[in-house]
């Protein structure tokens, strides 16, 4: 279940990265 919200934050790290 953490795999989720895991996956979401580290997505969104690197789209802010981008």
């Amino acid at each position: 279940m953490a795999d989720f919200w895991v996956r979401s934050i580290v997505y969104k790290l690197l789209w802010i990265h981008s």
